[in-house]
């Protein structure tokens, strides 16, 4: 255990938030290992070294898991569904109320808080989401749909209603996945320039993506939906054979 230069001990003038975390960035005197499945075939699982006494008081479910018989008694405890990053960032959070949210992490964190019934997380995450940024809620809109996380997804329309412009032009949106995207289409929310400028971004997510199996069907569906109400009069000779490739198939 370090202590500091004068002799007296590292805890010396420290707030419990500050002791606690590097009680866990130390693991000092810890006595339980969080055990997660490696996301990544055939890579070994990674283990996190916790306090029960921390995990108990800030989480029933944690509480109700360290009371019965379910901790085996060599001290781990196996956790399938989550996210090495995002479960670390849900522990900092239990042992010092902070965390540092991102547009890729959020949607998991808020999927972990919920889970763990961490209420003040929840709200943090949904305070998050409400202000994001035209760069980041492309990818965050992309997890939630992938995790199925409507009112994240409504959020985060939402935020594109309020920036439509940066966000069709950002360089995020030609990573949205193709769920997402789809989600964005059917969105009615644009008005005829709106429209256009989308139909032409999603021509260079199609590059982007090199024309898979998305390709047709995402535009496809977005001209059904839309190609009626606009004419596209100011799309190139080369986009305009590719809407009517849609168009036609």
């Amino acid at each position: 255990m370090a202590s500091s230069s004068n002799g007296r001990g590292w805890q010396t003038g420290k707030p419990l938030s500050e002791c606690v975390e590097r009680m866990l960035d130390d693991e000092i005197a810890t006595d339980v290992n969080i055990i997660i499945k490696s996301p990544v075939e055939g890579e070994p699982d990674i283990k996190i070294a916790a306090h029960k006494f921390m995990l108990c008081a800030r989480s029933p479910v944690f509480e109700a898991m360290f009371s019965g018989s379910y901790l085996e008694s060599k001290g781990e405890v196996l956790i399938n569904d989550a996210e090495p990053g995002s479960f670390r960032d849900m522990l900092r959070y239990i042992y010092t109320d902070k965390v540092s949210l991102t547009g890729t992490n959020v949607v998991q964190v808020l999927n972990l808080a919920r889970k763990y019934l961490l209420d003040g997380l929840v709200a943090e995450c949904m305070e998050f989401v409400e202000n994001l940024s035209s760069g980041d809620v492309c990818e965050t809109l992309s997890n939630s749909v992938m995790l199925e996380e409507e009112e994240l997804v409504v959020k985060c329309l939402r935020v594109c209603d309020e920036a439509t412009a940066d966000v069709i032009e950002s360089a995020a949106f030609l990573e949205l996945t193709q769920p997402a995207l789809l989600r964005i289409l059917k969105h009615d929310w644009l008005d005829f320039q709106q429209e256009e400028a989308l139909f032409k971004a999603c021509i260079r997510w199609a590059e982007r993506k090199k024309k898979t199996k998305w390709y047709m069907a995402t535009l496809g569906i977005y001209l059904v939906n839309a190609c009626t109400k606009s004419d596209f009069s100011s799309l190139n000779q080369n986009d305009s054979s590719i809407c009517l490739e849609v168009y036609l198939c």
